[in-house]
C-alpha cells in the first residue's frame, strides 16, 4: 500500500506573517495536494484531480476540495492516512514532481 507523506511550508518573504499555514500532501514523493488553513482557522484538505484538457481550460488537473474541515493540521493529516485508500480509488490524482 503506497502511503502519503506531508511537508509543512515554510513562510518567507516579507508579508510571510500574514500568510497562512499550508503543508503539501505527497504521494511516491510527487506533489498531490495539500492541507491549507482557512479564514476561519480551520484547515482544509485540496486534492489535484485529472481532468481532460479543454481549449476553454487547458490545464491538465483540477483542485478539489473536500468538504471536511479540521481543527488543526494533524487531524487533516490523521485523515488522509487513515482514508488513503479511498482516495485512491475516488480520485485519480494528478502528480507533480517536486523541486
Amino acid at each position: 500500500m503506497e502511503k502519503f507523506t506531508f511537508k509543512k511550508e515554510i513562510k518567507t518573504g516579507r508579508f510571510s506573517s500574514f500568510e497562512k499555514e499550508y503543508h503539501t500532501i505527497k504521494l511516491n514523493k510527487k506533489l498531490i495536494g495539500g492541507i491549507h488553513e482557512t479564514d476561519d482557522g480551520n484547515y482544509q484538505i485540496r486534492l489535484m484531480v485529472q481532468k481532460e484538457k479543454t481549449k476553454e481550460d487547458p490545464a491538465p488537473f483540477k483542485n478539489v476540495f473536500l468538504k471536511m474541515k479540521f481543527d488543526n493540521a494533524e487531524l487533516a493529516r490523521e485523515f488522509v492516512n487513515k482514508n488513503s485508500e479511498l482516495i485512491m480509488s475516488k480520485f485519480n490524482l494528478h502528480q507533480i514532481e517536486d523541486e
